[in-house]
C-alpha cells in the first residue's frame, strides 16, 4: 500500500485525434504555444495596470485640460462602465464573431481608446476614450483565459497561474510605471504607452491563435 502511494503517477497522455488536444504545430520554426503565451502576457500587463495607471495622473490631467476633480471622477466612471458592457456583451460576441475574433476585437478596442485618450482635448473626450478603452480591456480580460484553456488544454493550472500572475502584476507595477510615465514631457506618455503594445498583440494573436 505504501509503494502504491509513493508510486509516482504518469501525466495522462491526450490522443491526438482529441477534440482537445493541444495543436503544437511550430510557426517558422518556433513552437506556436510558446509565442502565443508571449503575444498574450503583456497584454495581461497591461489590463491588471489598467485600474490605477491613471490614478497618479489625474492633477496633471485637471490642470492641462482646464478641468476640475469633480468633473475628472467622470473618468474613471466610463472606464468601469466601458469594462461591465464588454464583460457583459462577451458572450454575444463569441457566439457571432468566435472566441478569436472576439478577443483581437478587444484589443483593438483597447489601443484605439488609448490613442483617443492620448490626443484628447478636453474632459469629455478623455472620457470617452476611458470608455472605449475600458470596453475593450472588458473584452480582454474575459476572453483571455479561455484562450489560454484552448491553447494549452494539457497544462490548464498553469494557463490559470499565467492569468492571475499578469493581471495582478500589472496591478502591482502600474503605479512605479505611471510615475516614470508622467516625468516624461506628458502624461499623454501613460496612454500612448499602451498603443504599441497592444497594435503588436492585435497582428501576433491574429496569426498565432488557433481558429475557431
Amino acid at each position: 500500500a505504501m509503494s502504491e502511494a509513493l508510486r509516482v503517477v504518469q501525466p495522462v497522455r491526450i490522443p491526438s485525434d482529441d477534440p482537445i488536444a493541444p495543436d503544437v504545430r511550430p510557426w517558422h520554426g518556433i513552437q506556436r504555444r510558446d509565442l502565443v503565451a508571449m503575444a498574450i502576457m503583456p497584454t495581461l500587463l497591461l489590463a491588471g495596470m489598467t485600474s490605477t495607471f491613471t490614478d497618479l495622473a489625474r492633477p496633471f490631467v485637471v490642470n492641462e485640460l482646464a478641468s476640475d476633480r469633480y468633473r475628472y471622477q467622470w473618468v474613471p466612471g466610463c472606464t468601469l462602465f466601458g469594462s461591465v458592457c464588454g464583460m457583459a456583451l462577451i458572450a454575444w460576441m463569441r457566439g457571432r464573431f468566435g472566441l478569436k475574433a472576439s478577443y483581437v476585437i478587444g484589443l483593438i478596442l483597447f489601443g484605439l481608446g488609448s490613442l483617443a485618450c492620448a490626443t484628447t482635448p478636453n474632459m469629455e473626450l478623455l472620457g470617452v476614450g476611458r470608455f472605449i478603452q475600458g470596453w475593450g480591456n472588458g473584452m480582454v480580460v474575459t476572453t483571455v483565459l479561455a484562450v489560454f484553456w484552448r491553447e494549452f488544454p494539457d497544462h490548464r493550472d498553469g494557463a490559470v497561474a499565467a492569468y492571475v500572475l499578469g493581471l495582478y502584476f500589472g496591478r502591482i507595477v502600474a503605479p512605479s510605471v505611471s510615475a516614470y510615465l508622467i516625468n516624461l514631457p506628458s502624461w499623454r506618455a501613460i496612454f500612448y504607452f499602451n498603443v504599441p503594445i497592444a497594435a503588436a498583440s492585435v497582428v501576433l494573436t491574429y496569426h498565432l491563435l488557433q481558429p475557431d
